[in-house]
């Protein structure tokens, strides 16, 4: 596992191969994934569980890998959800406009980006919420994984999940508890609606979503309208408001 020259010597004066395995898991070292944060500028840092000590020179076969699954072990149940909350509105477009930019921006036009960065705007959506609209989040150890925006609660206005977090059931997720708070309002709502990003097609129709109408164009922004018919409604509201509200 060791790629480094075997008779080369550490402080100590031990070399790797007559280090014992339990004195090999201890020198391991920890990268925390952070949500909200360039690819680039993720750094190393010194972890809770792990003591980070040298390993300059040791070459780990798929380590990014190893230290991902690792890093989803130590956080597997630290996904919470809640409503937005005032004063966060500027982080929340900022993932948003990073998630954008890496997979929706190359599709649409100059006229499109420049539509949907005004739409996502900080201050546009601190208004929206104050009208007919709601965010709901998810956290990861209290970074921004995913957000969800619903318009008169029966339209899915944006849905995104930070890259380091897709793939983890977040979307669903979101989606599900923001029916459930749809339907505080509206006990008797049998119908969701969107206007998928061409590339975010196939993710709505996995969460049961199917076209109504081809792909369209408005100020530049792609769309294919998709809705998404619901079940009975069988829930007690005090009990939905509690599960999907709390911070648990």
């Amino acid at each position: 596992m060791f790629l480094r020259n075997e008779t080369e010597k550490g402080r100590n004066g031990e070399t790797e191969e007559n280090l014992k395995p339990e004195t090999r898991s201890q020198k391991l070292p920890f990268v925390r994934l952070r949500a909200g944060q360039p690819q680039a500028a993720k750094n190393p840092v010194i972890g809770d569980r792990l003591t980070r000590t040298r390993h300059s020179g040791i070459l780990w076969p798929n380590f990014n890998r190893f230290i991902s699954h690792l890093y989803d072990q130590m956080t597997a149940e630290k996904i919470t959800y809640r409503i937005m909350l005032k004063g966060e509105e500027e982080a929340v477009c900022e993932m948003v406009h990073r998630v954008f930019d890496d997979s929706v921006a190359p599709l649409y036009s100059k006229r499109g980006n420049r539509s949907f960065k005004k739409y996502c705007d900080p201050e546009e959506m601190s208004h929206r919420v104050n009208t007919d609209h709601f965010v709901l989040l998810s956290l990861a150890d209290g970074y921004i994984a995913g957000m969800i925006e619903m318009r008169r609660h029966r339209h899915i206005s944006l849905l995104f999940v930070d890259p380091e977090f897709q793939g983890k059931g977040i979307g669903g997720e979101l989606l599900r508890k923001a029916v459930e708070l749809c339907r505080l309002t509206d006990p008797h709502l049998r119908e969701l609606t969107v206007n998928s990003s061409p590339n975010a097609l196939g993710a709505y129709e996995r969460m049961g979503f199917t076209s109504t109408g081809g792909e369209q164009v408005i100020s530049g922004v792609r769309f294919i309208p998709m809705k998404k018919v619901l079940g009975e409604y069988t829930g007690e509201k005090g009990k939905i408001r509690s599960k999907v509200l709390r911070d648990n």
